[in-house]
């Protein structure tokens, strides 16, 4: 089973190379808190205002620091999530 669902995410990965649904919005809203922004009313995006919590926020700030070298390369992160979903 979890060779198959190896192989799924493979295919999603080379198929799908890149979903911008709310990706650069969370990197928009990392750069903000990179800058020391820790306001909520004060962090936004081209979607609007941060609603989740704050840490998904330090979450995506590690991916959008150390991941994807602050929001420049989304493969990385494409394939941090695969590797989660199959965790």
């Amino acid at each position: 089973m979890m060779v198959v669902e190896t192989i799924k995410v493979f295919i999603v990965l080379i198929i799908n190379s890149y979903e911008d649904l709310d990706f650069s919005c969370y990197m928009e809203q990392s750069a903000r808190i990179a800058e020391g922004e820790t306001d909520y009313t004060q962090i936004s995006s081209k979607n609007g205002l941060l609603v989740y919590p704050a840490v998904n926020s330090y979450i995506n700030l590690f991916i959008y620091k150390f991941v994807t070298a602050k929001g420049v390369y989304y493969q990385p992160a494409q394939v941090l999530g695969g590797m989660a979903y199959l965790v």
